[in-house]
């Protein structure tokens, strides 16, 4: 089944997200705060066109190879074959360029998950 896989790699807040998306828009994954020693699940949830936007977004950039400045990885399982991307901190690339614009879409999920974790507390 296609699919999407993302690792956003900690940044200030210290938290790492780990996330499946599938052709239905539904997200499964997890934050993991490995100071804290803790990780946080989230199944099921839905974040409509994120399939449809990502997959669109990643036939626009080339795969990269894995460097100490990879700050997220994007694999795409896609007709059989797995494909991964690595992007640096989204500070590197100019506002214009694709990268960037998957960094503001990953960002945006992975602070609606940060935001559900907080306010669990």
């Amino acid at each position: 089944m296609p699919n999407i896989r993302f690792r956003r790699f900690p940044s200030s807040e210290g938290w790492e997200m780990d996330c499946f998306v599938f052709p239905n828009d539904e997200t499964n994954g997890e934050l993991i705060h490995y100071n804290q020693k803790k990780a946080v699940d989230f199944r099921g949830v839905i974040e409509t066109g994120l399939f449809t936007t990502l997959d669109s977004l990643l036939d626009r950039i080339q795969t990269g190879t894995k460097s100490s400045t990879t700050k997220m990885v994007i694999g795409r399982l896609k007709d059989e074959k797995k494909i991964f991307f690595n992007l640096e901190a989204f500070e590197t690339y100019l506002p214009n360029t694709t990268e960037a614009e998957i960094w503001r879409l990953i960002n945006s999920i992975y602070q609606k998950r940060l935001k559900e974790t907080n306010e669990r507390k």
